[in-house]
């Protein structure tokens, strides 16, 4: 894939997209090929942005930086349903 068909080059334009992009390789870690695919079904799935950042502010407020734990809080109106892991 070039540079220029990357999604999240492309993304750029839309200020959700632009937000998950960045958020992610901030506040949970390097942006796989499968972390990717799942980005772009999220982004597409969730294009509010207020929902957006309520899910990053409790992903970063709970400690769990993990995809999954982001997933459910945007899956939940933008906060966590199921508390860190022990």
């Amino acid at each position: 894939m070039t540079e220029i068909e990357r999604p999240e080059r492309i993304a750029y334009r839309n200020p959700v997209k632009r937000l998950g992009w960045a958020q992610v390789s901030n506040e949970i870690g390097e942006v796989t090929p499968r972390v990717r695919e799942r980005l772009v079904q999220l982004l597409d799935e969730y294009p509010d942005l207020v929902r957006w950042e309520q899910a990053f502010d409790a992903v970063v407020s709970s400690g769990v930086r993990r995809l999954d734990y982001l997933t459910a809080c945007l899956e939940s109106d933008g906060k966590p349903r199921w508390s860190r892991p022990r």
